[in-house]
C-alpha cells in the first residue's frame, strides 16, 4: 500500500520537491530529534518580527496572511 498518489492522480507541479528530497528531509529531521539537535520551542520564533519588518520572509509569506 502506498500513501503517495501517482503523478497521474495528482496535480503535478514540477516545482514541488521530489519524493526522494522529502524522504531525505524527513530522515535528517528524525536524526536531529534522535540526537537532540533541535531548537527549543521557546526560541523558535526569536527574531521573526525583525525578519518580517525587513521583508526577509519567504516569498509569498506576507501575501498568505
Amino acid at each position: 500500500m502506498s500513501i503517495f498518489a501517482s503523478e497521474a492522480e495528482s496535480d503535478f507541479n514540477p516545482d514541488d520537491p521530489t519524493v526522494e528530497a522529502i524522504k531525505a528531509s524527513l530522515t535528517k529531521a528524525l536524526h536531529q530529534v534522535r540526537t537532540r539537535h533541535t531548537l527549543p520551542l521557546s526560541q523558535m520564533w526569536d527574531g521573526i518580527e525583525d525578519a518580517e519588518e525587513s521583508n526577509q520572509m519567504a516569498p509569498g509569506y506576507l501575501e498568505l496572511q
